[in-house]
């Protein structure tokens, strides 16, 4: 059986309304008459319950205070928060469509389930607002972990199902990848089969799979397995490819060009991707073997696939 413990939890700096000051002003929007959903944990099962909740309020700072107070407190008995009493939120931020909510290091001491319960009730209780889109999650100010891998901005379409082992929601896609031909001059493309999850992006999930390398003969490498991409995702036709320091020297045997438009072309198939920005170390740097600079977005570019026989 599924056990909670009694919530009691502290919100800290939440109360003072200038908190990271993103969000709209009260006349950006009128009071949802028709109430939030809530959501809580049922306490005698593995899966999420909501309450209805009217707040008449506009102001989105107010707003989320006020919608992660009710969260803390279930009127149903029979339910219970689905945040233990450890865990601390320390503050969080507003950016255009997205809330970054920032916990206590405790956070991470919950189980799989408890966590994966605990995120879906926040991306489903605060996407409800009108112009929030997305849910970041950071622990003691780094990006959230699971299984070594950052999770991604969360939507609430990522937890349509939410009962306990089944949160995990798992997608297939059928992708073409763009490898190195034998000399390493000109890109080809293989189309495979990629599995992911809401616990990442389907963007993150085709850079990994060129990292991993070809299945077929006659692709080779254009990334080496070395390097790893810590986030990809999409916003507003832009992909934002985040790799560790180790992509910075990336020295490997295709040209400079085939290796950046492996990456570039294999995620320009997802249509909904106009430009792709690569980020490495953090930004630190500016370009990839000190010859190709990183500093502006790339587009697609067809020149460089070898030509059918």
């Amino acid at each position: 059986m599924f056990k909670v413990k009694t919530v009691t939890i502290c919100i800290i700096m939440m109360m003072l309304l200038g908190i990271s000051g993103c969000g709209k002003t009260a006349d950006d929007f009128e009071v949802n008459q028709e109430g939030y959903d809530i959501y809580y944990i049922e306490k005698e099962s593995y899966k999420l319950t909501k309450e209805k909740c009217v707040i008449e309020e506009t102001d989105s700072n107010k707003l989320i205070s006020k919608l992660i107070q009710a969260m803390m407190s279930p009127e149903n008995e029979e339910n219970a928060s689905v945040i233990n009493s450890r865990v601390k939120i320390l503050d969080y931020s507003i950016t255009e469509n997205i809330i970054y909510l920032n916990f206590s290091s405790e956070y991470s001491s919950q189980n799989t389930i408890e966590e994966l319960l605990c995120r879906a009730s926040f991306v489903l209780t605060l996407t409800q607002i009108e112009g929030i889109d997305f849910i970041g999650v950071n622990v003691n100010g780094q990006p959230l972990l699971f299984k070594n891998n950052t999770v991604s901005l969360m939507k609430a379409g990522d937890f349509i199902d939410i009962s306990g082992d089944s949160i995990i929601k798992n997608n297939s896609a059928e992708v073409t990848l763009y490898f190195a031909n034998e000399a390493g001059d000109m890109l080809k493309g293989e189309k495979v089969s990629i599995e992911y999850n809401n616990n990442s992006t389907l963007e993150k999930s085709i850079v990994e799979a060129l990292i991993a390398g070809p299945k077929e003969e006659g692709y080779y490498r254009t990334i080496s397995e070395k390097v790893t991409v810590l986030d990809a995702f999409t916003r507003n036709g832009i992909c934002y490819v985040y790799f560790d320091r180790t992509m910075r020297d990336n020295l490997f045997t295709v040209k400079n060009e085939v290796m950046i438009y492996s990456i570039v072309n294999s995620l320009s198939e997802l249509t909904y991707i106009s430009k792709v920005q690569i980020i490495i170390d953090g930004g630190g740097s500016k370009n990839i073997n000190d010859t190709i600079s990183i500093e502006e977005a790339f587009t697609r570019n067809l020149d460089l696939l070898e030509k059918a026989e």
